[in-house]
């Protein structure tokens, strides 16, 4: 019915840098981003404004930065693990990026993304910054880096249950 009167899709919507940009600021103010303590809510209660705590859009801007620079589908994101991503040897600001599979490659021979720091104007699309801070937040070293998260912002402690579309 959407699209039959005039309105976009919304899983058609393009991610833009000006996206990425506009959910950077979202998340860096300083009420979005400071974790604080739980503390229960009632529902319908909250502002449309406060989706996620600030794990879940850590997590959502690493997300989005890596789909949108290595041009990865969902589906692929969320099944990165942490052996999937190595920090270089040589250079701390260097991410090496390694798909098990890929959508338009299921047989193996994927070549491993090498993701720099972007500069400081683009820190917002930046991989290598939303990992840093990903893994700062959740000191996850195994399993998968997107896991399912709980209502208390909190990750799930089983490595082996990843977010699912």
């Amino acid at each position: 019915l959407q699209v039959q009167s005039g309105e976009e899709q919304t899983i058609a919507r393009a991610i833009t840098p000006e996206f990425i940009g506009r959910l950077w600021d979202f998340n860096h103010r300083p009420e979005n981003r400071e974790i604080k303590k739980y503390s229960p809510g009632r529902r319908g209660e909250k502002q449309s404004t406060d989706w996620g705590g600030p794990r879940f859009r850590r997590a959502l801007h690493l997300a989005y930065t890596l789909a949108y620079v290595c041009l990865l589908r969902v589906d692929e994101v969320l099944k990165i693990q942490s052996h999937d991503i190595e920090i270089s040897k040589e250079d701390d600001n260097t991410l090496k990026v390694t798909l098990p599979f890929r959508k338009t490659n299921q047989f193996g021979h994927i070549q491993p993304f090498f993701l720099k720091k972007l500069p400081e104007e683009f820190k917002h699309l930046c991989p290598v910054r939303a990992y840093a801070d990903w893994i700062k937040q959740t000191r996850i070293n195994e399993g998968f880096i997107f896991r399912k998260m709980d209502s208390r912002d909190r990750y799930a402690a089983d490595p082996s249950k990843h977010m699912v579309q």
